[in-house]
């Protein structure tokens, strides 16, 4: 359900593209997983964090990786469901 929801997101800031979303799940799956690992790996991540993982500090710097790890894995997906 959690993949569901965030695919309809996804797709809705794309209304223009023509597309089925058996291509685009699987980006949708990795936003979902990406955003649940820092509550499943929190014990884990205090080794490589400055500061407390969930720290107003560590949550901006992780949100902007992510934030660019999704972009351009979403910008792939769609190159790619639009060249085939």
């Amino acid at each position: 359900q959690l993949v569901d929801v965030t695919l309809k997101q996804v797709l809705k800031y794309l209304p223009e593209q023509t597309m089925t979303d058996r291509n685009l799940r699987w980006t949708a799956a990795q936003v979902v997983a990406i955003n649940l690992a820092g509550l499943i790996f929190e014990p884990f991540l205090d080794k490589w964090t400055e500061q407390p993982p969930f720290s107003d500090v560590e949550v901006t710097r992780r949100t902007k990786a992510n934030a660019r790890f999704i972009q351009a894995g979403l910008t792939d997906a769609l190159e790619h469901e639009t060249n085939s």
